[in-house]
């Protein structure tokens, strides 16, 4: 179960995306990971008492850095201001750092 959809009922598959499928006829294995497929995923069994299992999958991303100028160069009037924006998405979430050449 994940985000309170079922995925597997014992060992059949409900879920309809062909990266997940069931090793060992209870382990859910996923292909391709991507980052929504972060998230908390449940394993229950259902007797006489009901016991979760709580896995937690993180995805990781290397840094990529958004760029809203295409060439990288801007021109600034004397005694204007300038904004250099730097945009980046990762994770972690990736440190940013300015340094002038």
């Amino acid at each position: 179960r994940r985000d309170n959809l079922i995925l597997t009922a014992a060992k059949l598959m409900v879920i309809r995306d062909p990266r997940f499928s069931l090793e060992h006829d209870y382990d859910l294995r996923i292909a391709n990971v991507t980052p929504r497929d972060a998230g908390e995923y449940v394993c229950q069994i259902a007797d006489i008492s009901t016991q979760d299992q709580v896995h937690k999958v993180t995805v990781l991303a290397p840094p990529v850095i958004h760029s809203s100028i295409a060439s990288g160069q801007l021109t600034a009037r004397k005694g204007g201001s300038v904004t250099l924006t730097c945009t980046a998405t990762g994770n972690p979430d990736p440190t940013v750092l300015w340094s002038k050449k």
